[in-house]
C-alpha cells in the first residue's frame, strides 16, 4: 500500500506544482495530519493545516517542479529524494535537494516531514515568508 501512497503523492505533487491542482493533493493526507518541514518546525495540523502550507509553498516561488531521484519504502512509512528547481522573486532560476519521510496508515499521509539545507533555500526566501509561516503554523 506505501508504494502506491507514494505513486500518489509524487502524481499530485506534479499536478499542483504544473497545475495549482490543491484538491487532488489534500485528499491524500489523513483528516489528523502532522505537516513540517526545516524551515517550519512547529507543525501544520489536520486538512486545513495541509491547505495552509501547500499554499505557502506553492505561492512563494514563479515556475516550480519537482525532480523524484528515489523512492523507498517501508510498511508505513516512505523516503522520496528529490531535487526542486523553481524561481524565486527575483525571478532568478535555482535548484535545491532534499528527503521527504511520509508516514501513511492505509491509504493516507499522517504525517510529513521534508528536509533541506533551509541556508540555501533561505537566501532565495522573501524574508518574511519563514517568518510569516512559522507564526501561522504555531496558532
Amino acid at each position: 500500500m506505501t508504494q502506491e501512497v507514494a505513486y500518489r503523492f509524487v502524481e499530485a505533487l506534479d499536478a499542483f506544482e504544473q497545475r495549482g491542482n490543491l484538491e487532488r493533493m489534500l485528499d491524500i493526507f489523513a483528516e489528523g495530519c502532522e505537516i513540517g518541514n526545516a524551515l517550519h518546525p512547529e507543525q501544520f495540523h489536520g486538512k486545513s493545516g495541509a491547505r495552509e502550507y501547500w499554499n505557502h509553498y506553492r505561492t512563494r516561488f514563479g515556475k516550480m517542479h519537482s525532480t523524484i531521484r528515489n523512492i523507498v519504502t517501508g510498511d508505513d512509512s516512505i523516503a522520496i529524494e528529490w531535487t526542486a528547481t523553481a524561481t524565486d522573486c527575483a525571478g532568478q532560476e535555482f535548484s535545491h535537494d532534499g528527503v521527504t519521510v511520509l508516514d501513511v496508515r492505509g491509504s493516507q499521509i499522517t504525517r510529513f516531514r521534508s528536509y533541506f539545507d533551509t541556508k540555501q533555500l533561505a537566501e532565495r526566501l522573501p524574508v518574511h515568508w519563514t517568518i510569516a509561516a512559522t507564526a501561522s503554523a504555531s496558532r
